[in-house]
């Protein structure tokens, strides 16, 4: 699943004018390809040129996917990251939400009909992540939410709507129809309203949650407005008494330098704005390299373009500490070195002609390494066919192995490994033969010395065990033959039925003792097993059945 650990959000509107580190996400969805569509779902993403005229920072978003959502939630992280201080933060989200029983997920327009609780977590943005996010700026944070308008069941577990987890203190939550949501966000921006939540849940039908205090403002100021006073007598023309500042404010915005901001204080020194110019004079006059950042924003790289640079970078030997499209502190001392190395300004901010360059350098650098990646194949087959020719080519065992052991994975691998196997195999069926007529050979002379003799030369012999069996018999010990002996008389004189002999087996295997297959014949198995039972209860062990074993095991038997 994604990491919502992060958060988004969207500086829109808290009372007060707007400041330089409000930020805006905006994300209107619509154009859904296998879900209901949702009619003018992505209409507030259309106020963001005014949001930006207003000095806002604004992330926008028009019918989303999946991982293009993923992205903008990404990069709202990092402007609130990389932007220190106090926030105004206020997320717009407009498209389909499925609900679980405690939270919500804003879908992608690519989300499939068939999506479920578990493909959710993955495509979805969760509301419980936005708000954890916006709970950092208690009175200054804003959600609205513009729903689609259908509703009924996803899946299991899942269905059409919104569903809040706990709203944190001081996070203001507007929802209603997408409709609502775009006009009231339209006519805020637009308009220059200023409304209250009353204002919005009577004048605009929204449903309004959370930090709701009475009178509260999104946008502008509530001061009232000064009263007209008489013009002063002058005898000279005074311009500035008629300068529109809103007008004025806009412009010096949209040109934001240290001379507009200037001419904006020396037309209105106790403006509304004045506050706002004379902090942004000292953010212009502090922030080193400012010119050069504008002008890398202005070339709007892409996630895709900045995951390029980073590529190129780590091609060129300088770490930008991450191949993600977020050029954060590692890719900016990356960016860095490569121009001090180059002899540019080391501004860390790139500019179009240095990633022209940077291109050129990384597209030399990879044919270089190619280059060199082939002449050292090229000297690594030389090698490997040499070795081959003294070793493997022979054709014998050890030099197959030799050639393996060197060159596990080299160019003629399958042939010696081919070559090695049909001579073992030809090893092991010589080695049986061989093997089976020495057994036959032990086996017509049948004394201890002739087997002793057959596992003195096959060990390891898949008949050596048989052999030390044998052995084990003919040195037994006399009493001990003639007591086995009596025992397999005695049970023959039982004249025991396969029937019964069966039930015995039957017996045998459910007191799990392993006597072999149910069938009635005796084996080896079926006599270790009557000797674990005849030992188990303190009786002769002799593998063979009598009177007093037959009655106590189907006794045993019996009572089990």
């Amino acid at each position: 699943m994604r990491n919502f650990l992060t958060t988004t959000a969207l500086a829109l509107s808290l009372a007060g004018p707007v400041v330089a580190a409000d930020v805006a996400l905006v994300i209107g969805n619509s154009a859904y390809r296998e879900l209901p569509r949702n009619p003018r779902g992505d209409r507030v993403v259309s106020p963001a040129r005014e949001l930006r005229d207003l000095g806002v920072r604004v992330i926008d978003g028009r019918n989303l996917r999946a991982s293009p959502l993923d992205d903008s939630f990404a990069d709202l992280v990092k402007v609130l990251s990389d932007r220190p201080g106090p926030h105004r933060v206020a997320v717009i989200l407009s498209g389909q939400f499925a609900e679980t029983a405690n939270d919500s997920y804003f879908l992608p327009i690519d989300a499939k009909d068939d999506i479920d609780l578990a493909s959710v977590r993955d495509e979805g943005l969760p509301l419980s992540a936005v708000l954890a996010v916006l709970a950092d700026y208690p009175g200054e944070a804003l959600l609205l939410l513009g729903e689609g308008r259908d509703s009924g069941d996803l899946g299991p577990f899942l269905s059409y709507g919104i569903t809040l987890p706990d709203v944190p203190q001081g996070v203001t939550v507007l929802q209603g129809p997408a409709s609502d949501i775009a006009d009231f966000v339209q006519e805020v921006l637009t308009e220059g309203d200023a409304p209250t939540v009353e204002a919005a849940e009577v004048d605009h039908g929204l449903i309004a949650s959370g930090y709701m205090p009475a009178g509260r403002v999104f946008f502008g100021t509530s001061a009232p407005v000064a009263a007209p006073t008489a013009p002063p007598v002058i005898s000279t023309p005074a311009p500035v008494v008629n300068i529109n500042e809103p007008a004025l404010w806009e412009t010096t915005r949209k040109a934001d330098t240290v001379a507009a901001y200037r001419n904006y204080l020396d037309a209105f020194p106790e403006g509304p704005n004045a506050a706002t110019a004379r902090a942004m004079i000292k953010e212009i006059e502090t922030e080193p390299f400012r010119a050069e950042r504008l002008a890398e924003q202005d070339l709007r790289l892409s996630r895709d373009a900045k995951r390029s640079i980073q590529r190129n970078l780590n091609l060129l030997d300088y770490d930008p500490r991450g191949i993600d499209g977020l050029f954060g502190p590692g890719s900016r001392r990356a960016i860095q070195s490569w121009q001090r190395d180059n002899r540019f300004p080391a501004t860390s901010y790139l500019t179009g002609n240095q990633i022209a360059l940077l291109n050129s350098q990384a597209e030399r650098r990879a044919a270089e390494l190619e280059e060199e990646a082939r002449q050292r194949q090229e000297q690594r087959d030389r090698e490997d066919r040499a070795y081959w020719e003294k070793t493997g080519a022979l054709g014998d065992a050890p030099g197959l192995r030799a050639y393996l052991n060197r060159y596990p994975d080299g160019q003629f691998a399958e042939v010696a490994q081919e070559r090695l196997r049909v001579i073992e195999e030809a090893a092991r069926a010589e080695a049986d033969r061989r093997e089976s007529i020495a057994w036959e050979q032990a086996s017509q002379i049948n004394t201890v010395e002739g087997y002793q003799a057959f596992i003195n030369d096959f060990p390891g012999g898949r008949l050596a065990e048989e052999a030390q069996a044998r052995i084990d018999a003919m040195t037994r010990d006399p009493a001990e033959v003639a007591a086995e002996e009596r025992a397999r008389q005695i049970e023959e004189n039982l004249n025991l039925s396969r029937r019964t002999r069966t039930v015995v087996e039957d017996r045998l295997a459910k007191m799990g003792l392993k006597p072999g297959k149910v069938d009635g014949e005796f084996t080896d198995e079926t006599r270790r097993a009557i000797r674990r039972y005849q030992d188990a209860r303190n009786m002769e062990v002799t593998g063979y059945l009598n009177q007093q074993t037959i009655v106590r095991l189907m006794a045993d038997s019996l009572f089990r």
